[in-house]
């Protein structure tokens, strides 16, 4: 659009006097000058969208490789619900640069973990990150949306990340790829998302070094569509455990 709005204004600049009226050739000049300069404006935006991005991503890359060369971290008790409201106002700025809206929900009744909290916090943030990333608006005019669930079961608690968008394909999650360093799902670059491939791999470690684990799924959200169909929207839910703390432990 560029191109064409300057090109616009090239053509009408070589046009003799007196072959058009001269208040039409001037609207017209005027509006192609207006279109690129409305493109400088949306091309501006996405380059602020992308340095937003990738902000939490180069501070997410660093700690990932200081994360063996540093004192390792003293666990502490906290709140699991804390930490996700950190995670949620790290991210904030993100996600509201991307038209994204949190829908948190906690079911966890205030369940405590014993963990380390700033590598918690990292995975937490990684996932959520991803979740905001690959979202898409189910509804044209309004915002795209990442539901964000605490909950325990059997003395387990479990942070569940949802959002509506881009599809992780079927191969990918069965064989565990998305979780492979460096890796980034054969969709994830839909409409110029950019990415490293770690966070979620540093997310599992750090669920794993506290006895937890991450789980992915994603389905096709279009109803009467194949399962693969990988045009489609899909809801993706990618859930973290960890073993809950015993209240009476802390009191």
């Amino acid at each position: 659009l560029r191109l064409i709005a300057r090109k616009i204004q090239q053509i009408f600049q070589l046009v003799p006097k007196g072959k058009l009226p001269r208040e039409l050739a001037r609207q017209v000049v005027q509006e192609a000058q207006n279109l690129e300069r409305l493109v400088c404006l949306a091309a501006l935006r996405q380059v602020e969208t992308n340095i937003v991005a990738m902000d939490h991503q180069v501070r997410a890359v660093r700690d990932f490789i200081l994360t063996g060369a540093r004192p390792q971290e003293a666990r502490s008790i906290v709140k699991l619900w804390d930490l996700i409201k950190q995670a949620m106002s790290n991210l904030d700025e993100y996600a509201d640069s991307k038209g994204v809206e949190f829908k948190p929900r906690d079911d966890a009744f205030g369940v405590y973990v014993r963990v380390s909290e700033r590598d918690v916090l990292r995975a937490l943030s990684n996932l959520l990150h991803n979740a905001i990333k690959y979202s898409w608006s189910k509804e044209k005019g309004k915002p795209a949306w990442v539901i964000i669930h605490a909950y325990v079961q059997a003395e387990r608690a479990y942070v569940m990340f949802e959002n509506f968008g881009v599809p992780i394909q079927a191969d990918e999650l069965q064989n565990g790829l998305i979780f492979q360093f460096g890796y980034r799902g054969s969709l994830s670059s839909d409409r110029g998302r950019l990415g490293t491939g770690i966070g979620l791999t540093d997310a599992l470690n750090t669920a794993r070094l506290h006895g937890g684990d991450i789980k992915a799924e994603s389905v096709c959200a279009r109803h009467g569509a194949p399962p693969n169909d990988y045009t489609a929207p899909f809801i993706t839910k990618v859930t973290l455990s960890l073993p809950s703390y015993p209240h009476r432990s802390i009191i």
